[in-house]
């Protein structure tokens, strides 16, 4: 699923990032973490292709995004990935369902079809959302929201997930609870799971961790 070969990425302000090496395959859950600044976000940047590496190599869900044009990156986003960001930004005037189908009505790419929204409405059943489709984001407390996002993330049933920082803010007994269901969701689909997160809580949860100070180059 991602294949990283001496990956480098530099900023004009001396920021610079080297991965020698790294693999995750289909299906692995894998959770980047060390402090603000290391490179987490700058990291899912580059997996998502809204960044393009320095140098090297990298292939993400079969797309070398080193090498791959503007549109092909584009196309990468659409096909492959799921985003959850941690501050999960719905569109406040689309009710929840609307929100989860977003993807389809700002990409002409995917087919807005019955079965895009009989998926939609499903997710938001195994999310415990069903009953609440109708209402706008400012009628749903923070928790709902963040269920709405990651719905929306899912619902072009992608085969990689990017989640960053999704638990910021949450209390313990929320974070376990979003983790569990983002964990199951991930899980039943068998896609990958790539999150970001500085909470040991949910470091703790994952058997496959980085520490992205290693991959952090003095300037």
């Amino acid at each position: 699923m991602i294949e990283a070969r001496d990956l480098r990425f530099e900023r004009p302000s001396g920021f610079r990032l080297r991965i020698p090496a790294w693999s995750v395959g289909p299906g692995d859950r894998v959770v980047l973490h060390g402090p603000s600044g290391c490179g987490k976000s700058t990291i899912l940047s580059l997996l998502s292709g809204s960044l393009t590496p320095s140098s090297g190599e990298l292939d993400v869900a079969g797309v070398s995004l080193h090498c791959a044009s503007d549109a092909a990156r584009r196309a990468h986003r659409v096909r492959s990935l799921g985003l959850v960001f941690q501050d999960f930004p719905l569109v406040e005037y689309l009710d929840a369902l609307d929100n989860v189908l977003l993807p389809f009505r700002i990409n002409p790419a995917l087919p807005l079809t019955s079965g895009a929204r009989d998926r939609a409405r499903a997710l938001l059943d195994e999310l415990g959302l069903g009953l609440l489709g109708r209402r706008r984001p400012d009628q749903l407390s923070q928790g709902e929201r963040q269920r709405v996002a990651i719905a929306r993330a899912l619902i072009t049933e992608p085969s990689l997930i990017l989640a960053d920082e999704p638990t910021t803010g949450l209390d313990p007994s929320a974070t376990a609870r979003l983790m569990s269901l983002l964990e199951g969701l991930v899980d039943g689909r068998g896609a990958t799971l790539v999150l970001v997160s500085h909470d040991p809580t949910v470091i703790g949860r994952f058997s496959k961790t980085v520490d992205v100070t290693a991959w952090r180059e003095a300037p």
